[in-house]
């Protein structure tokens, strides 16, 4: 989104997977970068200073739901034990305190959004109500398609690849 924004000449079509343009209002629609400053802060500094051994044992937890395959489960804990804990900390502050979606509006690209929702039935979530955040969230962006997956989670390359490639393949080839 970013890129689309700064440098419109780089993108002449967009794909977002399973991002929305301010994670932080995903349960509060209301806050802002500013409100949302301090909780992000303590949450990085309590990755930041916990022993690596609560970092590994939160962040597996944190990974149960992100997939439809417990199979893949030790890949992705494998991943959270390769990667650099501190690099995480400071994107996860990122993501909670960067709100784009007014500047989204500047967007001139066609914009496809690949949702998911299914990871969160059992907490009453449902497609429609999930895609109503997306919507909203992406109300800004004048081009924006939004479809979601009936079956992925968060890793949806992997839970609902052969749905994302045909959509993917499909916005590519549209006029």
């Amino acid at each position: 989104l970013m890129i689309a924004q700064h440098s419109p000449d780089l993108a002449a079509k967009v794909v977002i997977i399973d991002a929305l343009p301010f994670y932080s209002a995903i349960q509060n629609p209301t806050a802002t970068s500013e409100s949302m400053k301090p909780g992000a802060q303590q949450m990085r500094n309590m990755m930041l200073n916990q022993p690596r051994e609560d970092y590994l044992k939160f962040g597996a937890q944190n990974l149960m739901g992100m997939s439809n395959n417990p199979e893949r489960l030790p890949l992705l804990t494998e991943w959270l034990k390769t990667s650099d804990s501190t690099t995480t900390a400071n994107a996860m502050y990122s993501m909670m305190v960067t709100d784009l979606r007014k500047p989204i509006a500047s967007i001139k690209a066609p914009t496809m959004v690949l949702g998911a929702w299914a990871a969160y039935k059992a907490y009453g979530t449902t497609q429609e109500s999930t895609k109503a955040i997306f919507t909203a969230q992406y109300a800004e962006l004048k081009q924006v398609d939004i479809r979601m997956s009936e079956t992925g989670y968060h890793f949806l390359m992997w839970d609902d690849k052969d749905w994302v490639n045909q959509q993917i393949s499909e916005f590519l080839a549209a006029q």
